[in-house]
Parts: structure tokens; C-alpha cells; sequence
């Protein structure tokens, strides 16, 4: 299996959020065959790795951007007219994607933890 490491690497996946990977996310940074994507899938079942979304809401996108190890994102978050959590916890997928932000791993920490904000009711 070790012929996918790039694939993660490029995607923008570490540890945390690999663990978090469903089959679908296996496919979409080119796992297409199916007896890998099932090996590679009982495989992130057994990691024992914690996802790294805070458990609280973080008092401003500074930050929550750095909890996740993505502060690179910060001025674009702000260009973007995202410079407060309030503002932050509105983003969908598309905003994500309209904002250039295109590494699978790293949209779905984001994502992830935008859906928590909302989940948890911390707007």
C-alpha cells in the first residue's frame, strides 16, 4: 500500500484526518481499486488517533486556524470577509472551494470542525 503515501501527502491528509477518511475520500485521491480501498479502510479503522478538532470554539479565527496547523489560511479567510468565529461557522463546502482552499485533508478539518461549531451550538 505504500505506492498511496503521496496521494495523502498531495491531498493535504495527515494523521488526524486520516483517520477520519471514509471510502469515498479513499477514491477521491485515487485509491480506485477496490481490494486496496477495503484493506486501506480496515486499516484507519484500527488507528487509535485523535481527530484534533478543539472541543470548544475558539475565540477567534487566528486561533481556531492555528489548533488545526493551518494559520497559511488565515489571510485568506480574511480577504474572504471570514475574520470572525460568527462569520467562520456560516462557510459551506463551496465557500471552501470558492476560496481556493482544494486539498481534500485540509477542506475536511475545516469542514469538520465548522460542522462541530454548529452541532455543538457554539455559533
Amino acid at each position: 500500500m505504500l505506492e498511496y503515501t503521496n496521494n495523502f501527502s498531495k491531498a493535504g491528509y495527515d494523521m488526524p484526518t486520516i483517520a477520519r477518511m471514509t471510502p469515498e475520500d479513499l477514491t477521491a485521491i485515487g485509491v480506485t481499486k477496490p481490494g486496496h480501498r477495503k484493506r486501506i479502510s480496515a486499516m484507519i479503522s484500527q488507528l487509535n488517533e485523535p481527530d484534533g478538532i478543539p472541543n470548544y470554539k475558539p475565540p477567534d479565527v487566528v486561533m481556531w486556524l492555528k489548533l488545526l496547523d493551518l494559520y497559511q489560511y488565515y489571510n485568506t479567510f480574511l480577504s474572504n470577509s471570514y475574520g470572525t468565529m460568527d462569520a467562520v461557522s456560516k462557510i459551506t463546502w463551496e465557500d471552501l472551494q470558492e476560496m481556493g482552499i482544494n486539498q481534500l485533508g485540509e477542506t475536511v478539518v475545516l469542514f469538520s470542525t465548522i460542522r462541530f461549531f454548529i452541532v455543538a451550538n457554539f455559533r
